[in-house]
């Protein structure tokens, strides 16, 4: 038997360092959100942080517990994705948890300036 020593300690800090750097972003969204000074990556940010954990049977739903219609067009990229997710695992409803994630990649995305989703990848 190979003994190797995990440094957890270690492990907890890059880990959370990794975390803390690539999310760091997240914290001006939020200001700017709250004063009103964002666009787009608002709709994102409130699909990420007012999205329950529970099951969602459709996009409307879903809107309404975000609250935002406006951000109807925006959001139905990240509803798709999700329910993509969700036809993959053979569940015939969306999860919260999905549509969080998805709303995470949103906001990368939107923070690199790259398009959400991302353009398919097509065989030459």
């Amino acid at each position: 038997m190979i003994g190797a020593i995990i440094d957890w300690e270690f492990l907890k800090t890059e880990i959370c360092k990794r975390v803390r750097d690539r999310l760091q972003f997240l914290r001006k969204v939020e200001e700017d959100c709250l004063a009103g000074k964002g666009g787009v990556e608002c709709y994102y940010y409130y699909a990420l942080v007012r999205t329950k954990p529970r099951w969602y049977n459709s996009f409307e739903e879903w809107l309404a517990d975000i609250g935002e219609r406006a951000a109807a067009p925006y959001l139905r990229p990240i509803w798709r994705r999700a329910l993509r997710t969700a036809y993959m695992r053979l569940f015939n409803v969306v999860y919260g948890n999905w549509l969080r994630e998805h709303a995470l990649e949103a906001l990368v995305a939107w923070r690199e300036g790259k398009p959400f989703p991302p353009p398919s990848r097509t065989w030459p």
